[in-house]
């Protein structure tokens, strides 16, 4: 049954609904205003003036074409045809547009067939606006009209309400013989208006609306220039071609057949630049997003008959209209309701839904963090439950696994699980609902779609879903999947992930792989080492590479078959064996036999601040525990092969109770000298870590010891720091506590290096205190875990011990205690908190599901203490998770599920102290006298990484606060472009010796600078993005946009500086440049950067401060000049203003490349010198 049982019957009703939830779940989208100005004329002399009014583009088809025509050029030139047909020239109704790439090649050219096109660009007439007699000579309208002769001009004049004299205008047209010559014309004039904001049914009479609504579709429907999707993709196919070339890489991905895909290439390079610059029909997308607005303002429709369905249909079949419905949607919440309401649209609006970002500025933007995510929940859940509707009526289902694929697709990068989750969640909903063929369906197309992309085993994620759901999947689909999935851990892929597959995905890729003997093989191809070997070695003469490369076969084709055993209902011998063969050609290197070391920490201790997959460990782990009798002996046979003590460690603390003396006993007997070879220290430290983790403190001590023989004299930044921190954490567990509490930072460590070994004296001698008997020491450990937490609260393992010792305190002698009153009241306080902690390794995100769990039982919420339980990030379940799982169903009055728990975990673990005090309690209510779990060690990398990590994920005002700028974000991007500035005066010899001497070059080294420099904040800078309004009112084409995601923070704008500034054509170029800078854009941050090309830069800075001063449009009130202080770095100012209720900065900066002084002076010194000079 549909999650709206009012769909099948009544849609309106189900329209209202989904409108309403739309609009209280997701929050709306911030329109771009125009800028306020100071009124100048009144309603009815604008009506007056407009009402005649009669626009006359200057790239008007016949207009332009002519001007062409008196281009010289002889017998070579082509026609004025065979240029639009060419794709030089673009046609948009009756008028003609070059898009600017186009531009920008037609300024560089020297084929002489094509320089009469750019002189006809150059030659072109201005738009114009004329007048009738009638108006010119009205005593009171003919003193205005004289200064009227451009759109810009009468653009300059502003009347109170422009939507008013928008309406009337149309009104006033009633009657015309041609609706849709009316209609153009209408829109010139709406423009000349400045285009206002319009919403059709709050400014016209039912009638007038529905003529209207009537004109505007049938325009939209019947303009022969209006592209379909082929026709797109031939357009930007000859626009790549034309500007770059017919390489291979200079053309659009192939056009995809479903809408939903087709919206996903859109938004995919190359395509999402070539939007900008190729949809070319501004008029009438103007005119659509306006009926858009109207159907987003409107809960009836029943007076405007089908024209909202004929105007979604047509949307439907064009891209630009359609890509103007998803940008409405983004502003609209309620228009996504007619988008998942319609058959052919339904996917999209759900596209729409889960691509939508809430860009919380400012420092309290956190607080709306959680209800913007349970809103975006129950939207998914909306547009999942109207997608079902639309398969159960008979639409395809091929859209539903294109959106299953691309979810899967995003979660891959496991930052974005989070956000990926609850989409997931939706559509497998869907999918596990619908019949066997439906699914066979999908699972053919997804296949189909394998063959057009780069082979990463994540895709197949949605397919081996699709297939557990129970969708059959035919011999050839399974063996293309399978032979995708080799390719992708091969040579043919890019780095094996295989993060998606998870223990069902990967026990159903087993399953199709064993349909024969042969293909079984192929899955196995990388089982075998020596044939690994051979396929990596094609084409690759290093044999690092190559082994490095089989080594990360091995591990991706280890995990899949681990989980494969997890999946499995029972793990047949040919699974166990290939997973046996694999484990021993990763447990050790010998190249010549085809074994490699695939278990070094190298793979997994790397610096990148993006998490590929959970540790290895945590697989092979999963799968021994799964195992008995002879399987579970032959994989740790194999396990035990290797000699890298890191994962036998790891290994320690997660496997059952039969399987640790055997793991061991061979850490003991792997002495240092025997361990697998490194390369660098950091793994040699990663091994310390892991044995003291796993308790092994003399093993430990061994390796402590090899580490300080590594590269002897050699004076490496924070090894000794690290080794420092190792004796501290040997004394920790040899629980020797006056050595800690007595414990100093050597004499000489610098600076940095000294706070750090104070910070983690200062951390184990709060699990000194932590050790204390009887809790004697909580309140201590609380204060020094509370003091370090405050000052550096991106170390996790300092706010997981905070809130360990505080959940101690208040579970004094009984873990499984249930509070009440005040203690209850600060149990949710410590929950609150507990959410805005993210571990950053497995044990840390153990630990802390792990409390919270036990403060969530406490405070009498099993049911959510069980849900934290289950997250699928902590793991195989270890034995407190088992314990606190069995507490938790028996307070949901299921003692028979609770001690079921309890009996597998102990026949698993054995009978430990948390196993037997869960089962006392629940027999006899028995307290549990310990303490809360803790993190034993203070690495740093993983926290710097995490807090890399969160300082991304936080809005840009809280990035600034974060890294301390105390002039908060405006001053940390004014940093950062002064920065690139300095940088591009550095660079001005080299870029002069390239010839690099045209603006948008030089803006283009400005732009990869400066993204290099904000890409770890998560910030981009595209180049020549489209925004604003230009004098034209057109979208404008900014140099520069400083953005994250959707949220603009700045805008640059470049200029030339060849003439001499403070002429009057120097400075109306530079004034003019400052003036179009502030109408790109409604973010409060603009920068005029100054290209000076001249001999005396130093005259450009005065000639800027007076613009600054007197120059600035009408609607920016100058406030006060602040100099830039760039010590050894461009010279620059920062001017204010005030504009409507907001403060608008603007940093002009100028950057001297001529470098005329530098070089007279460089010459100076090499030319000849008198004797004794």
């Amino acid at each position: 049954m549909t999650r709206f049982t009012s769909f099948p019957h009544y849609p309106h009703h189900t329209r209202q609904t989904l409108r309403g939830r739309f609009a209280r779940h997701l929050r709306h989208g911030d329109r771009a205003g125009l800028l306020s100005e100071d009124t100048t004329v009144s309603d009815a002399t604008m009506l007056a003036v407009l009402r005649g009014a009669v626009f006359e583009p200057g790239l008007g088809h016949e207009r332009f074409a002519e001007t062409y025509r008196t281009q010289p050029g002889g017998a070579e030139k082509p026609t004025f045809e065979t240029l639009i047909s060419d794709g030089w020239v673009w046609a948009s109704g009756d008028r003609v547009f070059v898009p600017w790439p186009l531009r920008n090649a037609l300024h560089e050219t020297d084929d002489p067939q094509l320089k009469p096109l750019a002189a006809a660009l150059k030659a072109a007439p201005p738009d114009r606006v004329s007048f009738p007699a009638s108006a010119r000579y009205d005593a009171a309208l003919g003193p205005l009209i004289a200064k009227l002769t451009t759109p810009e001009d009468l653009r300059a004049y502003v009347c109170p309400t422009p939507s008013w004299v928008a309406a009337r205008l149309w009104e006033e047209t009633r009657g015309g013989s041609d609706p849709r010559a009316r209609l153009r014309g209408w829109l010139d004039r709406w423009r000349m208006l400045g285009r206002p904001d319009l919403v059709p049914r709050k400014v016209w009479r039912p009638s007038d609306l529905v003529e209207f609504w009537t004109a505007a579709v049938e325009l939209l429907c019947a303009e022969p220039t209006l592209l379909d999707w082929d026709q797109t993709f031939a357009a930007f196919d000859r626009l790549m071609g034309l500007t770059h070339g017919r390489s291979a890489m200079a053309k659009p991905k192939p056009l995809p057949l479903t809408l939903v895909e087709r919206a996903i290439w859109l938004d995919t390079r190359p395509q999402d630049e070539l939007v900008f610059h190729a949809f070319a029909h501004d008029r009438l997308t103007s005119l659509a997003r306006m009926l858009f607005a109207d159907l987003a303002a409107s809960d009836a429709l029943g007076a405007l008959g089908d024209l909202p369905a004929r105007l979604l249909e047509r949307t439907a079949q064009i891209p630009e209209l359609f890509w103007g419905l998803v940008r409405s949607a983004e502003a609209e919440p309620t228009l996504l309701a007619d988008m998942v309401l319609s058959p052919r649209l339904a996917a999209a609006g759900f596209r729409a839904i889960e691509h939508r970002r809430t860009n919380d500025q400012g420092f309290d933007g956190w607080i709306n963090e959680q209800d913007n995510a349970r809103g975006r929940r129950e939207a998914i859940e909306d547009g999942a439950a109207m997608l079902a509707a639309h398969i159960d009526g008979g639409a395809d289902p091929v859209e539903l696994a294109v959106l299953l694929d691309s979810a899967h697709e995003a979660a891959s990068d496991l930052r974005a699980v989070d956000h990926a989750e609850p989409v997931l969640t939706a559509l497998r909903g869907v999918a596990a609902a619908l019949p066997a063929p439906s699914q066979q369906a999908m699972i053919a197309a997804l296949v189909r779609r394998l063959a057009l992309d780069t082979p990463r085993a994540n895709r197949l994620a949605a397919i081996l879903e699709l297939a557990a759901f129970g969708g059959v999947v035919d011999p050839p689909h399974a063996e293309a999947v399978v032979d995708f999935y080799v390719q992708a851990i091969g040579p043919e892929g890019i780095k094996p992930s295989v993060n998606r597959l998870d223990a069902s995905n990967a026990a159903t890729l087993v399953s199709l792989a064993v349909g024969s003997a042969e293909l079984w093989a192929r899955f196995n191809a990388f089982s075998d080492g020596k044939a690994a070997f051979a396929k990596m070695a094609e084409g690759e003469d290093n044999e690092f590479t190559v082994a490095r490369r089989v080594a990360e076969a091995l591990r991706a084709h280890i995990r899949v078959l681990a989980r494969a055993v997890q999946g499995a209902g029972s793990p047949t011998p040919d699974l166990v064996d290939a997973l046996v063969k694999t484990t021993r050609y990763a447990a050790r290197a010998d190249w010549p036999r085809g074994r490699v070391e695939g278990f070094s920490p190298e793979f997994e201790r790397g610096v990148s601040l993006r998490a590929d997959d959970r540790p290895l460990a945590d697989d092979l782990a999963g799968a021994l525990n799964r195992l008995s009798g002879a399987s579970h002996r032959g994989l740790l046979d194999a396990i035990l092969e290797t000699e890298e003590p890191t994962i036998l460690a790891e290994l320690l603390t997660q496997v059952s109770v039969a399987s640790r003396p055997d793991i061991e006993r061979r850490l003991r007997a792997l002495k240092p000298d025997a361990a697998a070879p490194i390369s660098f220290l950091t793994s040699a430290q990663a091994r310390v870590q892991a044995l003291l983790a796993a308790g092994l403190v003399d093993v430990a001590a061994d390796y402590i010891d090899e580490e300080r023989r590594l590269a002897p004299g050699r004076n490496i930044p924070g090894r000794a720091l690290e080794a420092f921190k190792a004796q501290l954490r040997l004394a920790a567990l040899r629980e020797d506590w006056p050595a800690l509490w007595s414990a100093k930072p050597p004499a000489d460590f610098n600076v940095v290096d000294k706070e750090a070994a104070e910070d983690s004296i200062r951390f184990h001698q709060g699990l000194a205190a932590f050790a204390e008997p009887d809790g004697a020491g909580l309140g201590k450990a609380e204060a020094i875990f509370e003091g370090l937490a405050r000052r550096k609260r991106h170390m996790i393992p300092y706010r997981i011990n905070l809130m360990a010792a505080q959940m101690s305190r208040l579970l004094v002698a009984d873990l499984f205690t249930k509070l009440s009153g005040e203690d209850l009241r600060r149990a949710h306080a410590i929950l609150r908190e507990s959410e805005t902690i993210k571990g950053s390794t497995s044990g840390e995100r153990r630990n802390l599901a792990h409390n919270r769990a036990l403060l969530l039982l406490a405070a009498g919420a099993p049911q959510r203490a069980l849900e934290v339980l289950s997250q699928s990030d902590l793991g195989e379940p270890e034995a407190n998770a088992s314990a606190f799982r069995a507490v938790a169903f028996n307070r949901l009055d299921d003692g028979r599920q609770a001690l079921v728990i309890l009996d597998a975990a102990i026949a698993r673990f054995g009978p430990v102290e948390v196993l037997v005090a869960a089962r006392a309690h629940i027999q006899s209510g028995a307290p549990f006298d310990s303490l809360a779990a803790t993190v034993q060690t203070d690495e740093r990398m993983l926290s710097v990484k995490s807090a890399m990590t969160d300082l991304r994920a936080l809005d840009p005002e809280r990035q600034a606060g974060a890294l301390g700028h105390d002039q908060g974000l405006d001053g940390l991007v004014i940093d950062h472009v002064a920065q690139v500035a300095a940088s591009l005066i550095n660079l001005a010899p080299e870029m002069r010796r390239l010839g690099m001497d045209l603006e948008d070059n030089i803006s283009g080294l400005v732009r990869e600078l400066l993204a290099a420099r904000v890409q770890l904040l998560g910030w981009s800078a595209p180049d020549q993005s489209r925004g604003g309004r230009t004098g034209k009112a057109n979208a404008g084409e900014r140099d520069i946009v400083l953005r994250r995601d959707a949220t603009e923070l700045a805008v640059i704008e470049a200029v030339m500086c060849r003439k001499a500034p403070d002429t009057q054509t120097g400075r109306q170029d530079l004034a003019f440049h400052f003036q179009k800078l502030l109408a790109y854009s409604q973010c409060g941050l603009f920068v005029h950067l100054t290209y000076g090309l001249i001999s005396e830069p130093e005259r450009i800075g005065p000639v800027l401060e007076d613009i600054a001063r007197t120059s600035a449009p009408p609607a920016f009130a100058f406030r006060d000049l602040q100099p830039l202080t760039l010590h050894g770095g461009p010279a620059g100012f920062v001017a204010r203003y005030a504009q409507a209720d907001r403060e608008v900065k603007v940093v002009f900066i100028v950057v001297d490349l001529a470098q005329v002084q530098q070089i007279a002076t460089a010459v100076h010194a090499r030319a000849p010198k008198p004797a004794g000079a």
